[in-house]
């Protein structure tokens, strides 16, 4: 059985000659064949789009451990299905490139034979109906294929989710711990501060497990050839993506790549980077957080998912929630000294499942006070202390709870341990509470429409000195400084450094990443005077904040010693280096 990471550039050079085959049939070439359909070309090129997609999101070109062949190794009946699938695809594009390129006739233009005559007077019909050509029923059929591909990998790509979290845990949060606990408390302001910060990290924790995915993807697409004219490469190379035009949407297509080699991206360093601010892609400040739509391709079949870039196929509003909330688990236990502290839930009856059997408790007084339910075993101890305080101090706290709590009846009351609102039954908890916690989670997921028209949505929504607006302008410098449009990075820098120091002080965390950003900015375009004045005022501002051994301030440690080294300063790197090293581990 032949490798799957053979096949697939074999593929890749199938669609190819298939191209170049039809290229050689255009007016200008000397050779034009009117039966083609003006629309062939492009529709194999949104299939060769389509193919590389799927291609990418599994790694299916690559080699070695990280290989699809690897990982598909005990599951034979699968990698069956994906060689046979290759195989066929790659035989209807061979047989395409050869009626394109006259070494096959057709039998949409072969002549009838007497036999064929015979058979038409019994009603038999060996040709096409008019307009329908080998060459376009050959091209149907490689489009099948690839949906039958990406159905497929719907089952290869779907890990338990609390395995794909584990591997996430391998990657820092506390870069985005601050602001996460900093959002609770300001939406929340009268939780106690135990469920702030646990709430807080809970985002930490997923929006650590969005940048996984999205590593993790970016490291699977890299390697692949880009026209499909290479042999397959070994996992030390990159190579730069496809500029094939597709009908597919921008999402989809795989981002450009550097040439720089393989990231860990099990274990990424904050160092060396530009610093985003975390704008939600949700509703302002204050209302609920917006589920994103379903985009537009999942009624044409499996899609990438544009958060955890997994192939999914969902055609309904419900399926879609259902993935997201899926891949956000928005809810954990909120009780304090819970057991389960830390796990979190994909589903909200799991969670209300644990709360009613775990919590849903009430506290009788144990000597007889009838119609008093007390809230916890402070209130009882403070009932005893009152009214029975002879056996007050003869009870234990542990004896206290097995003579006194009692399930607690589904119809009584209970507050809301997030905004205090009085809840007037289990079920009115349940749906209360789990909202809140699913407005949380969503809060998180990243901005999809990080461009000038979603920092003009922000700007009337917002106005264009509010500091979620000021957010957008900052990733927008980081997105032009990556796209090597380092004048227009600059002004976006500008605009935020000046509006976050009106807005948040100059001291502020929020405005020394931006500092550091203009710094990285300043490095690239040569200016080092500048970006060591930024890297200074960055690091002086984030020891006063977050201390010298927090993750941001060793960034911009680690920032400075890249800038002493270009520099020639050396011994003055040596030591940034070595702080950074020694504060991270």
């Amino acid at each position: 059985m032949a490798n799957i990471s053979a096949l697939v550039p074999s593929c890749l050079n199938g669609f190819r000659s298939l191209n170049d085959s039809l290229a050689a049939l255009l007016p200008e070439s000397g050779r034009v064949d009117g039966d083609i359909p003006e629309d062939l070309r492009p529709s194999i090129k949104n299939e060769l789009g389509r193919f590389r997609v799927w291609v990418t999101n599994l790694g299916a070109h690559r080699t070695g451990n990280s290989s699809l062949d690897y990982r598909l190794r005990d599951a034979s009946h699968i990698r069956t299905q994906v060689t046979n699938l290759l195989n066929g695809l790659l035989e209807c594009l061979q047989d395409g490139a050869s009626i394109a390129n006259g070494t096959v006739e057709p039998w949409d233009k072969m002549e009838p034979t007497s036999e064929d005559e015979d058979s038409d007077s019994d009603g038999f019909e060996p040709h096409a109906p008019a307009g329908l050509t080998e060459l376009s029923q050959i091209v149907s059929e490689a489009s099948e294929i690839i949906n039958c591909l990406f159905t497929l990998s719907v089952s290869i790509h779907n890990p338990a989710p609390h395995d794909r979290f584990r591997r996430s845990a391998m990657t820092d949060t506390s870069p985005y711990e601050e602001f996460d606990t900093a959002h609770i408390r300001h939406k929340f302001p009268s939780a106690d501060q135990g469920i702030v910060r646990q709430l807080g990290k809970a985002n930490s924790f997923r929006r650590q497990y969005f940048r996984y995915r999205e590593e993790h993807h970016r490291k699977l697409a890299q390697g692949l050839p880009d026209e499909g004219m290479e042999p397959p490469c070994d996992d030390t190379k990159t190579i730069a993506d496809s500029t094939v035009a597709s009908s597919l949407p921008q999402h989809l297509k795989t981002s450009k790549l550097d040439g720089s080699g393989f990231e860990n991206c099990d274990i990424r360093s904050e160092a060396g980077r530009t610093e985003s601010s975390f704008a939600p892609s949700s509703a302002p400040d204050g209302s609920r957080s917006r589920m994103p739509s379903m985009p537009d391709e999942a009624q044409q079949g499996p899609f990438e998912c544009p958060f955890c870039y997994r192939v999914i196929s969902v055609k309904t509003t419900t399926e879609w929630r259902k993935h997201v909330f899926g891949d956000l688990r928005p809810y954990i236990c909120l009780y304090p000294d819970c057991s389960a502290a830390g796990q979190d839930f994909q589903r909200r009856h799991q969670w209300i499942q644990h709360v009613q059997k775990a919590h849903w408790k009430i506290l009788l007084c144990p000597l007889g006070c009838k119609d008093l339910y007390i809230e916890d075993i402070l209130a009882l101890e403070a009932h005893l202390a009152t009214f029975h305080k002879e056996h007050a101090e003869t009870l234990s706290p542990e004896s206290l709870i097995q003579l006194s709590e009692q399930e607690r009846p589904l119809d009584t009351s209970k507050k809301c341990e997030l905004c205090d609102e009085e809840l007037d039954s289990f079920k009115a908890y349940a749906r209360h509470v789990g909202r809140h916690q699913e407005d949380v989670a969503l809060f998180v997921l990243p901005d999809r429409g990080l461009d000038e028209e979603s920092l003009e949505g922000k700007e009337k929504a917002l106005g264009p000195d509010h500091t979620s607006t000021l957010d957008t302008v900052n990733n927008l410098g980081i997105l032009y400084s990556d796209q090597g449009r380092l004048k227009e990075a600059e002004t976006m820098y500008q605009r935020a450094l000046e509006g976050k120091e009106k807005a948040l002080g100059p001291d502020h965390t929020s405005t020394l990443s931006t500092v550091n950003n203009l710094g990285l900015l300043y490095s690239d375009q040569g200016r080092l005077k500048e970006a060591e004045t930024m890297y200074q005022r960055a690091l002086e501002g984030k020891e006063k904040a977050l201390g010298p051994d927090h993750t941001s301030t060793l960034n911009t440690v680690y920032n400075l010693g890249i800038l002493y080294q270009t520099q020639g300063r050396l011994k003055e790197a040596e030591v940034m280096y070595q702080r950074a090293l020694s504060g991270s581990s």
